[in-house]
């Protein structure tokens, strides 16, 4: 069963909003979206945060060095992927949110420009999943829809230093998927009625 069959009405319903600014696709081609992921890729990421994120918002510098060690591809030279995320962001240890941009270099070499439909937002010690949706701007996979899941690693002394010096560090999985929309149905030709012969006097 593949990962779209098994998306929630939800889900779906996020994908729709997000490719009818930029296509004419109706809900019913989304949920047809039956094939294979061009790709599928997991791995880890390490958030820093600097200085160390407290119970109280505070404008902090972030880093974000995320490696997807390993990709199922219909292209087989895509091994890898990973990305580097930079900036500055009014942040605490409930929420964090960073760039809705995302450079992003195959083991192959070639790059992909993902652009968000929201900034990326993470809980370093609050909700264990996020989800993000997005585009593929330009480079490899072009137009395609992604999927981004992030997952924390909440643990004990995590939620012990936003009390005290500060939380640093956050680590935790992540996977990305992309996939190809299928193109909409071109409606059918509408065939001109034959004209009705005018009767002669």
């Amino acid at each position: 069963m593949s990962r779209v069959s098994r998306m929630s009405s939800a889900q779906l319903a996020c994908l729709a909003v997000l490719v009818s600014t930029t296509s004419a696709l109706a809900s019913e081609d989304i949920e047809a979206m039956a094939a294979p992921p061009l790709a599928t890729c997991v791995g880890s990421h390490r958030q820093t945060f600097t200085p160390g994120l407290r119970l109280f918002p505070a404008l902090v510098h972030y880093t974000e060095d995320v490696v997807l060690s390993t990709c199922v591809s219909q292209d087989p030279t895509l091994g890898s992927v990973s990305y580097r995320l930079e900036g500055d962001s009014l942040a605490n240890c409930a929420l964090a949110t960073m760039s809705g941009r995302l450079n992003l270099t195959w083991s192959s070499g070639e790059t992909s420009v993902v652009e968000l439909a929201a900034p990326l937002v993470i809980s370093p010690v609050g909700q264990a999943v996020t989800t993000s949706y997005g585009r593929v701007a330009s480079g490899k996979f072009a137009g395609s829809l992604v999927i981004n899941e992030a997952s924390i690693q909440p643990s004990a002394p995590s939620a012990l230093a936003c009390l005290s010096t500060g939380l640093a560090v956050s680590m935790g999985v992540t996977s990305m998927t992309f996939l190809q929309l299928a193109p909409p149905i071109p409606p059918l030709p509408v065939p001109n009625p034959t004209p009705t012969p005018t009767p002669t006097p």
